[in-house]
């Protein structure tokens, strides 16, 4: 992640653009900053001072209950989790099971 260019998307050496306004900025922030109980790694790479940039993050370790499990966040951010369980045609219902508890995500 560290590797991703944050910048102008016009330039075609930019991996990712701003986000559409500072109140989807305001947003994301604070849904990332209000995450307890979970690790999160914000990239180090350049973030430009002005615009409405938000570095590229991932956040792992939530519970499924977790506030950023249940809803979109819509930036620059990944929020992963994990199960265990064998993936065999046997438990097939289970797996799709715990992400359809998600408000959103793939419901489809």
């Amino acid at each position: 992640m560290d590797k991703l260019r944050v910048g102008n998307p016009m330039d075609k050496c930019i991996d990712m653009g701003a986000l559409a306004d500072p109140v989807q900025l305001a947003t994301v922030t604070k849904m990332v900053d209000a995450c307890e109980g979970g690790e999160i790694y914000r990239a180090d790479g350049g973030i430009p001072a002005n615009g409405c940039f938000y570095p590229p993050t991932l956040i792992s370790g939530l519970s499924p209950a977790d506030p950023l499990m249940q809803e979109e966040i819509f930036g620059p951010v990944l929020v992963t989790s994990t199960f265990r369980t064998r993936l065999r045609w046997s438990n097939w219902p289970t797996t799709p099971a715990m992400a359809w508890q998600r408000r959103f995500g793939l419901k489809t």
